[in-house]
């Protein structure tokens, strides 16, 4: 480049290309030489010499490739050359690619939320049950969810009845009144066989509201009664009645009153079958 007294020009890629080409020529070296050299691959020196910049990953690395392929021959390029000017030839730069890694970290609660976290969550279970448990007070049935009508539910719909701890009757001590058998009684279930069918229960509320559920052959009816209210049911095989406050219940069944069903405020269940 100095001999030809342009080493302060600022020359086109081409130029710059051939003249890297022909020296390495006049040397006798191969590209693929140069390229063990220089860890430049073939092709990329091949580019450098034919001017060719868009066949290269970019200007960063055109510059570099440039500083190398000339420092392995022994020569010096212009230091306008050393920076590849973008505008040789009219063509415009190249973005620069940067690169920006991220690291993501994996969010970790602190302590102090997971605490907030479970005392609310504790909070809603002890909510949820005690809103079950309210509607059975006193005074306080759930509200029906057929008021006064007939729906076809079966009786396996009911839930489970727990055994209270009022006095267990066997059944070979059946208590008997008349058409009426207390087969067993406790404060939270109540069995009766009655003799004669069909089965007729009449009921009457007083002191306080009860709600109150009956499975008549397997259809159901839910109903809030007022004290002072009275309705009757008939079964030709069985009948059930689940009562939110049966100490405020009175039954009659096939014309003998059994007096209250249960305890205020311990719902109960009574079943009545024909025997």
């Amino acid at each position: 480049m100095a001999e030809d007294g342009r080493k302060d020009a600022t020359l086109s890629r081409e130029e710059i290309g051939q003249y890297l080409k022909r020296v390495r020529e006049e040397k006798g070296i191969s590209l693929k030489t140069v390229a063990e050299e220089t860890k430049i691959r073939v092709r990329y020196l091949q580019a450098l010499e034919e001017g060719d910049y868009a066949a290269l990953p970019g200007n960063v690395y055109a510059r570099g490739f440039l500083r190398s392929y000339a420092r392995f021959l022994g020569v010096e390029l212009p230091r306008q050359q050393a920076t590849v000017s973008p505008k040789a030839h009219g063509e415009e730069p190249e973005g620069r690619t940067v690169v920006i890694k991220k690291r993501f970290r994996r969010y970790r609660p602190k302590s102090g939320l997971r605490v907030i976290f479970l005392l609310l969550l504790l909070g809603i279970v002890v909510i949820y049950s005690l809103s079950n448990l309210l509607p059975w007070r006193e005074g306080g049935e759930p509200a029906p969810e057929d008021i006064g009508g007939l729906n076809g539910s079966t009786a396996g719909e009911e839930g489970d009845v727990g055994e209270g701890e009022g006095k267990m009757v066997p059944g070979e001590d059946e208590e008997r009144t008349g058409r009426v058998k207390l087969v067993q009684d406790t404060d939270r279930l109540g069995e009766y066989l009655v003799t004669e069918g069909p089965i007729s229960l009449r009921v009457r509320v007083e002191n306080a509201p009860c709600w109150l559920r009956v499975i008549a052959d397997g259809e159901r009816v839910e109903e809030t009664l007022q004290p002072g209210a009275e309705r009757e049911f008939t079964a030709q095989q069985e009948l059930r009645i689940r009562a939110g406050n049966p100490g405020g219940l009175i039954l009659k069944v096939n014309g003998e009153e059994l007096g209250p069903a249960g305890k205020p405020g311990i719902p109960k269940d009574i079943t009545f079958s024909l025997e």
